[in-house]
């Protein structure tokens, strides 16, 4: 009988741990305010961005390519996929923060380094962030997380080596 008790929580355990692990394949946590401080999109004075005409998006190098590619996949809470595409930033007291939840990376594989691309721009002067005269951008290294080929899992990675990004205008 008592080898019968541990039974039901030992497979409970490895069910949930099984399913982090299948959810964190290749992922990272794309949000400026992630970690124990928050580092704000800011116009040239200091001020936080606000309004939806200013869109942030994100890239990712392909390493097969060498080009940086959209085709991130953002992971829903009810484990659904849905194509990420540029979103508006926050406004109000969420000003200056950009948070669009866990994204995976297709082509690149989990417990390796993404090199992401985060572009800001104002929508209301282009469409996209080439047709924008007013426009940053900044490229930094997120180790990804998920279940590498060793087989030892890790938690999503995150943008914790983000340190701001200034959007002045107009762009060259």
């Amino acid at each position: 009988m008592k080898l019968r008790l541990w039974k039901t929580p030992a497979i409970l355990t490895a069910g949930i741990v099984m399913a982090i692990v299948a959810r964190a394949q290749g992922t990272f946590t794309a949000s400026n305010a992630a970690g124990p401080r928050t580092h704000f999109v800011t116009d040239c004075d200091g001020k936080p961005l606000s309004g939806t005409n200013f869109v942030v998006g994100l890239l990712v190098k392909n390493p097969a390519s060498g080009q940086f590619e959209g085709g991130l996949q953002r992971l829903g809470s009810d484990d659904s996929v849905a194509p990420f595409s540029p979103e508006p930033m926050r406004t109000g007291k969420l000003a200056g923060i950009f948070s669009f939840g866990m994204l995976r990376v297709p082509f690149v594989p989990a417990g390796k380094d993404a090199q992401v691309l985060i572009r800001v721009w104002d929508a209301s002067g282009g469409k996209d962030f080439a047709g924008s005269a007013l426009r940053g951008e900044t490229n930094l290294t997120v180790r990804l997380g998920g279940a590498s080929s060793g087989g030892i899992p890790s938690f999503p990675g995150r943008l914790s080596n983000f340190r701001g990004l200034v959007v002045c205008g107009p762009a060259k």
